[in-house]
């Protein structure tokens, strides 16, 4: 079968997959799964959701853990649109294609369109997400690597070891 071409000028423009929200029976165990295994960090937490992000996004979650009596479905996919406009476009777009929607508010999100795709997944379009800083700008070790153009281990042998030793840390080699 072939690959249908794309649609390089579609009526409105998704930037990326963004996050998808996963139903979860068991909150504490897929947070700790998400968190111990895959790496991921909290940045928001309530009895019923879990927001993370992975190390290299800047938006406020990629994905959100819901409490459900559904395990293992997905409650919805969001995408990011190109512009605010682009969301009013959309909206156009599947009204067009008898598709339902409606607007509604997400936590750490602006104006945000939610429907379905042609076999009833949900799906989200927004276009602003509270953002936050990056974790791996944080760390010291690739901090030293960018101000000093230094790989992230000898960074660490030649700054921090040392640094470390002297505070009784690891002491002498």
């Amino acid at each position: 079968m072939p690959i249908p071409a794309t649609n390089l000028y579609p009526d409105y423009n998704t930037i990326r997959l963004s996050h998808v929200c996963l139903n979860v029976k068991d909150l504490a165990a897929s947070k700790t799964f998400y968190t111990e295994i895959l790496g991921l960090q909290v940045t928001d937490e309530t009895d019923e959701h879990i927001y993370l992000r992975a190390m290299e996004e800047r938006g406020h979650h990629c994905i959100i853990l819901q409490k459900s009596e559904q395990p293992g479905t997905v409650e919805v996919m969001g995408f990011k649109t190109f512009d605010e406009d682009d969301l009013d476009k959309a909206e156009t777009y599947f009204q067009s294609k008898g598709r339902p929607n409606e607007w509604i508010e997400r936590a750490y999100q602006g104006k945000t369109l939610l429907t379905s795709d042609n076999m009833g997944i949900p799906l989200e379009f927004y276009h602003k997400m509270d953002r936050l800083p990056s974790i791996h700008q944080n760390t010291p070790c690739i901090a030293v690597q960018s101000l000093y153009g230094l790989t992230t281990l000898t960074a660490f042998r030649t700054m921090w070891m040392p640094r470390l030793r002297s505070t009784a840390i690891l002491g002498s080699a």
